[in-house]
């Protein structure tokens, strides 16, 4: 844990296994086995499900977890907030498609642009 620094997992190694998948059904949930036996239960929300009410959100994700579900799906969106690429000034043409000298300008452009942030 942090407190103490102690490990609570060894994470160094990640046997390669086959890939879990499972359909789920809107509103209904869905009991998926994971590799070591031990399972989890999913629940995609319904149709009618609000994810613009945060309030009903809320609701929903501590109702939940009180079931001892994990829920999936679209659960929030905040219609007022900024657009991603709005707020990361991201450029409008995918990457893929930029040439290599604007994706990497060249040191000059980085010492100026770290420049900015000094």
């Amino acid at each position: 844990t942090r407190k103490h620094k102690l490990p609570v997992i060894e994470a160094d190694f990640v046997p390669h296994k086959s890939e879990i998948t499972a359909r789920l059904p809107e509103g209904e949930a869905t009991r998926v086995t994971l590799h070591d036996g031990s399972s989890v239960v999913f629940r995609k929300v319904s149709k009618d499900f609000d994810p613009t009410d945060r309030s009903t959100v809320l609701a929903h994700l501590i109702e939940r977890q009180g079931a001892g579900e994990i829920p999936v799906g679209l659960l929030y969106m905040n219609e007022e907030g900024v657009e991603m690429h709005e707020a990361t000034k991201t450029v409008d043409r995918p990457l893929v498609d930029l040439p290599y000298s604007e994706l990497c300008p060249g040191s000059a452009a980085l010492e100026a642009l770290q420049k900015r942030y000094v």
